[in-house]
Formats: C-alpha cells, structure tokens, sequence
C-alpha cells in the first residue's frame, strides 16, 4: 500500500484489501487488519468533511465503495463505467440508462445507444406529467414533481438517497397535507403544495446550517 497527501488530495492504493498494513495519515498511525475497515473509512470521512479535501482510492472491495464513495470509476475487461457506487451491481440497463442520464459524452464515446435512451426517458416524463396533470391538476401535479426531488437535492449524496429521500418526503406530506385538509375543510392539492414548501424551507435552513 502506498499513500500521499497534499491540501487538496488523499491517495491510497488497496487499504482494504484485507491484510495488516500500516499507514501513517495527518500524524495518525493506522493498522489496517481484518475487521478495521469500517473505522479507516469512517476516519477517512471525517477527514474529508474537516478539512474539505478529496480523497482518491484504488480498491477491489466493493463494500467500502458503495458506502463510503461519492464518485466511482469502475474498470473491467473492455469496459469503463463512471458513476454512483450503487450503480456497480445494478442491471446492465440501468447502468446505461444512468450513464446516458448523467454523462452524456462518455455514453456517446462507448457506444452506447443514446438516442434510444433520450427517447424512452422524455416519453416516460411525458406520460407521468400527462397523467398526473389530468388526475389532480397541474399545481399539485407539478409540486410534487419538483419540490420533493428539491428537497433530496440538498441531503442526497448518491442517486439512490436521493430516490429514497424525495419519496419519503413527498409521501410524507401527501399524509400530512390530507389530514390538515380534513380537520380544517381546506382543499387537499393547495394544502399539499403548501406543506410541501414550508418543508422545503425547513430543509433549506437545516442544510445551511449543517
């Protein structure tokens, strides 16, 4: 294992590979063994978030990269995959989908069928809107499109947190808004969308803070 530091990059190669290494990191002595990997990684996220640095690491345990890495360049036999850590042992298809989605260039240069992906994705957006526009109108249709993703925007570190937080507070406040609308005879879409943006702004302030 070798690693190098500066103010703006932490490099390692391999430390979770599994056996005893050693390491000396910011003056801290670490003994990498089995069962240690967890208390590396959660060190070197508090280094991360402390002094505001990246951290580069070459690995082969996919445990650490998908809940420890923010970004991930996977590369196998012929193939290069760059994207969220979750996406490694994703189906095919929703890899390129997420590919195609999130970086458009590196789709085109590996060949992948991008047109077809555009197209599935804007008639999948057409119809959803379509039909939640003619189901319960546009303000509450569109609320709920944009503010909770607004709201996973600020907390999400990875696509599939940010999948759960928008769903969570949208369903959360499609109850919230229902039972305020009944006790006080107020219409639900307009009660909705309300509740929706005093979160958003309740989230807003939180993020700020944090």
């Amino acid at each position: 294992m070798w690693l190098t530091m500066n103010e703006t990059l932490i490099t390692l190669d391999n430390l979770t590979i599994g056996y005893n290494n050693e390491a000396v990191l910011c003056g801290i002595s670490l003994s990498v063994a089995r069962g240690a990997t967890h208390a590396v990684m959660e060190y070197l996220s508090e280094i991360r978030k402390e002094r505001n640095i990246a951290v580069l690491l070459v690995t082969h345990d996919f445990a650490a990269v998908r809940r420890y890495a923010g970004h991930v360049v996977w590369l196998t036999e012929g193939d290069v995959f760059v994207g969220c850590p979750h996406e490694l042992l994703d189906p095919e298809a929703i890899k390129e989908l997420l590919l195609v989605s999130f970086d458009r260039e590196l789709a085109i240069i590996l060949g992948k069928n991008v047109v077809f992906w555009d197209m599935l994705l804007y008639w999948l957006i057409g119809l959803t809107v379509s039909m939640a526009v003619l189901s319960v109108g546009p303000l509450t249709a569109f609320g709920f499109l944009l503010i909770p993703a607004l709201i996973a925007h600020l907390f999400a570190a990875n696509m599939r947190q940010f999948a759960v937080f928008a769903c969570l507070s949208g369903g959360a406040v499609a109850f919230i808004g229902f039972w305020i609308a009944y006790q006080y005879d107020f219409p639900v879409g307009p009660t909705d969308v309300v509740v929706l943006g005093v979160l958003y702004a309740i989230a807003w302030i939180v993020a700020r803070l944090l």
